[in-house]
This record gives C-alpha cells, structure tokens and sequence, in this order.
C-alpha cells in the first residue's frame, strides 16, 4: 500500500472528494520545504528551503489506484517526490514516503507564502467543487475498481428512482 505527505489544511475534505474515503492519517512535518502561494490559484505548493519545514500528513494505506487518482489530480507543475518526513509520537520517527514538491524551474510561478485563511477558506466550497468535477471525469473513473463505479452507478439509479414523482 503507498502513502503520501499532504498539506493539512487540505487534506480530509479534498481526498473524500477525490477518493470518496477519507485514508489513515498520522500528523507529519517536512523538513528543508516552504509552503508557498501558485501566482493566480487558490492552491500551494511547496518547494525546496532548507530554512523551513511543512506541516502536514502523511496518509497512509493508500491502494495503487488511490495514488494514481492523486496524480492525476495534481497539477502538472508538481512532481511526485521522494522525501523524508518526521512522525511525531512514540511509533513516529523518520519515514520515507511521497510529496509533491513544485520544481524549482517552475519557481518563478510562485507568488509569496500560501495563507489558507487568505487564499483557501473563502473559496472552499467552490474549490471542492472542482474536486468533484474532476473525480467524474471519465478518464479519472475509469482509474477507479470496475466493483466501485457499478457500486456508485446503482446508487445514482436508485437515488433516481426515488426522486421520480409517483404516478397516481
């Protein structure tokens, strides 16, 4: 099973969107990273500072179509990453896993600090919206288990069949 290092401020309501669960997720920090504002987006993305670290999480238990739905979802400026991130907590320690990280050839598409309360907050609902969009793309679907989509097809059905008025 993989995992991933997330932003924390995202992660629950955004990977229930994307994933429709919401995976294991232990609190983790990113050392030598900054978080930092993508010029024109809502969105971060964080890059390489040895002077700073990231809070975050690192989900965990993640199925190989999980990871490969999450990286589709990124944008193209991000690369999934190998990195080192610091669990706290007395079965944390130092874990190997995946971030990702804004190269640094993109740096010039960033745009000071990323500030949740500023950039995301106000524009959740409208942002995990897009979510949604995205995760009923069809070329995004058809990543998801064959069992999964027939599951979801036949709740849309009968959410359809409940909504039909009655004939009387």
């Amino acid at each position: 099973h993989g995992q991933c290092f997330c932003l924390r401020k995202l992660i629950d309501e955004v990977v229930l969107e994307l994933l429709g669960r919401v995976p294991t997720a232990v609190e983790a920090a990113l050392s030598g990273y900054r978080r930092h504002r993508v010029k024109d987006e809502r969105f971060p993305a964080i890059c390489a500072d040895e002077t700073a670290f990231v809070e975050g999480k690192l989900l965990t238990g993640l199925k190989e179509w999980e990871m490969r739905v999450l990286d589709e979802f990124e944008d193209d400026g991000y690369v999934r990453t190998d990195v080192e991130v610091t669990v706290p907590g007395p079965l944390g320690g130092i874990m190997r896993t995946g971030a990702y990280v804004w190269p640094a050839e993109l740096k010039a598409q960033l745009d000071g600090p990323w500030v949740p309360e500023e950039h995301l907050e106000p524009h959740m609902e409208e942002f995990l919206e897009m979510c949604r969009e995205f995760a009923t793309e069809e070329h995004i679907l058809q990543i998801f288990p064959r069992e999964l989509r027939e599951k979801w097809a036949a709740e849309a059905a009968a959410e359809e069949e409940e909504v039909e008025p009655a004939e009387g």
